[in-house]
């Protein structure tokens, strides 16, 4: 639930509904310093992730999607978090 309130604002900045995520988001992890350069690579990863979706047949969307998501899979000792197929 706290990943459905995070979202993008049209100025690159991260942003939450949920006060107490925001907060952390804002203040704790400091996501939004203009110091810092992770709103510039946020940018950079979704502009690339843009492009790299428009190069993908609408029919190969689901398994693409899939295949990105694995990218995002992180082993922890011996078990391996895994992704839940959903069909549409």
């Amino acid at each position: 639930e706290t990943l459905q309130t995070i979202f993008y604002r049209v100025d690159e900045e991260i942003d939450a509904k949920d006060p107490d995520v925001q907060f952390d988001l804002v203040k704790t992890l400091n996501l939004n310093s203009s110091s810092a350069t992770l709103r510039e690579e946020r940018k950079a990863a979704l502009d690339a992730l843009i492009a790299d979706l428009g190069t993908v047949e609408l029919e190969d969307l689901h398994s693409y999607c899939i295949d990105r998501l694995g990218a995002f899979t992180l082993p922890l000792g011996n078990a391996i978090i895994a992704h839940e197929t959903h069909t549409v």
